[in-house]
């Protein structure tokens, strides 16, 4: 029970107890799956725990999450839907990726250290998509400036890393797309 907390640390140490058995108690039932379970129970907890309250700390399930799906090997857009269906603001979900992008949280590395610069190319993929699901042309273009900002970071350690990617190509279309849209 989350009722009430607000010690930050014990509400992070519960939402972690809770993933890490949800995803134990799918037992051998394959790892696509078991993320999918999870993100169900993070839906069903959502509706009573709403997002960026004292009980649901946004940037760290968020993190947890995609460290889960990179982990189980799950669709690189899973968790962001998720919670943007539950409510998270895109602005608040770029703002996290940037933080976790940013970290070089060395989890990162021993599992797949491309994972989150391939999830924060299809959640600015997704915007581009959905792009009228935010109708203020001022929103629309913040959202866009702060993605291209961060496509930026990411194209930038693409070129001093891996420097002949296919991914540095994806990123340099999706900015293009994204300055499209700043421009108009």
């Amino acid at each position: 029970q989350l009722s009430n907390h607000d010690d930050r640390e014990l509400v992070n140490q519960i939402w972690e107890n809770i993933l890490l058995k949800v995803v134990e108690d799918c037992g051998d039932i394959d790892e696509h799956n078991k993320m999918t379970i999870a993100l169900e129970k993070i839906k069903s907890l959502a509706s009573s725990h709403p997002i960026n309250s004292s009980t649901f700390d946004l940037e760290y399930v968020t993190t947890m999450l995609e460290y889960l799906n990179c982990n189980l090997g799950g669709d690189l857009e899973s968790v962001y839907t998720t919670m943007l269906t539950i409510g998270a603001p895109i602005e608040s979900l770029v703002a996290i990726y940037k933080k976790i992008y940013s970290t070089n949280d060395p989890r990162w590395q021993k599992t797949s250290e491309l994972h989150v610069l391939e999830v924060i190319m299809s959640l600015a993929r997704y915007y581009l998509q959905n792009v009228d699901l935010w109708p203020s042309g001022m929103q629309r273009r913040s959202i866009a400036v702060n993605l291209l900002d961060l496509l930026v970071i990411c194209q930038n350690m693409l070129y001093s890393r891996f420097a002949h990617s296919p991914l540095i190509e994806g990123v340099i279309a999706i900015k293009n797309e994204l300055d499209n849209i700043i421009k108009n």
